[in-house]
């Protein structure tokens, strides 16, 4: 490949980078939004939960609050766990992208270094 072609590559590849990244935004935030909208009742909750049970983990108390909540809590907890799983989802591919970007760029310093390889 030529200089050029390398460069077209990572201009590309930085695009789909920011991509990427604005897409984990929303991810993150949506599950930060979850999250706080979870604890919020789960707070408002956890004194009568330990109650019945005193030493009440933070997952079991989530498992409760889905069974006494209903369907809007349930709707509540996927959101976030797939938010979750999306972000992460997000930064894996995000490490890759930044990965082939740092491969291109010591290509790209070998050609300047030496004249184009020659």
């Amino acid at each position: 490949m030529s200089q050029n072609e390398y460069e077209v590559q990572l201009q590309e590849l930085t695009g789909r980078r920011v991509e990427l990244a604005n897409k984990y935004a929303v991810e993150r935030a949506g599950y930060g939004k979850a999250k706080a909208d979870i604890d919020i009742i789960f707070a408002g909750k956890i004194v009568s939960m330990t109650e019945k049970k005193k030493n009440l983990g933070y997952e079991m108390g989530l498992i409760l609050l889905m069974a006494q909540e209903g369907e809007y809590f349930r709707e509540l907890y996927k959101s976030l766990v797939t938010h979750l799983n999306n972000y992460k989802a997000l930064e894996r591919m995000i490490d890759a992208v930044e990965s082939k970007i740092m491969s291109i760029q010591s290509i790209m310093r070998f050609y300047r270094e030496n004249d184009g390889g020659n």
